[in-house]
């Protein structure tokens, strides 16, 4: 899958963040490109190991490890606005792959499962009728014959014939 890349203003967007916030976030360290936007995917991984899970929504910082009160203790939970940035962030990653989809099944680019299995089924039976009925097709034509060459010529010509309903069965596929 091709990288999405947008602008600053859109991944705010994306994330439902104000563009500042974006903006504090790049000169905080996240990956922008040199034309000044961001790839979404880098992006979302900074995100997720940048934001401090101690503080406010969003604000960055140096990573630092879980804090612990006492040996038996469990570790403090993260915090729930760097958690709620992730989903944001998961969500707008999901709806362009989702988009992604959607476009490249309009310009023929993908076919549904269900659709190439019961093509495959019909071309198989297609083939395996032929094949199966070959010998009863072909068993008075053959039999009449002596010369080896003429018994080779009626079995041909019936291959060819299975060949040709082949590629009219294949011209009819969805372009």
């Amino acid at each position: 899958m091709e990288q999405t890349v947008l602008s600053k203003a859109e991944l705010a967007r994306k994330l439902n963040v104000s563009r500042a916030r974006i903006s504090q976030l790049c000169h905080a360290g996240l990956p922008v490109l040199a034309n000044g936007k961001v790839e979404l995917q880098a992006a979302l991984n900074w995100i997720s190991t940048h934001v401090d899970r101690s503080r406010d929504v969003g604000r960055t910082h140096r990573p630092v490890p879980a804090l612990q009160v006492g040996a038996d203790s469990p570790p403090m939970q993260p915090d729930p606005g760097r958690a709620l940035l992730i989903a944001r962030a998961k969500k707008a990653l999901a709806d362009a792959k989702r988009a992604e989809r959607v476009e490249r099944q309009q310009a023929g680019e993908l076919f549904e499962v269900t659709k190439v299995v019961e093509y495959a089924s019909e071309l198989s039976h297609l083939v395996r009728d032929h094949a199966l009925a070959q010998a009863d097709r072909l068993a008075g034509l053959v039999v009449a014959v002596t010369v080896p060459a003429e018994a080779y010529r009626i079995i041909r010509k019936d291959n060819e014939a299975m060949l040709v309903k082949l590629s009219k069965a294949l011209a009819s596929l969805p372009q």
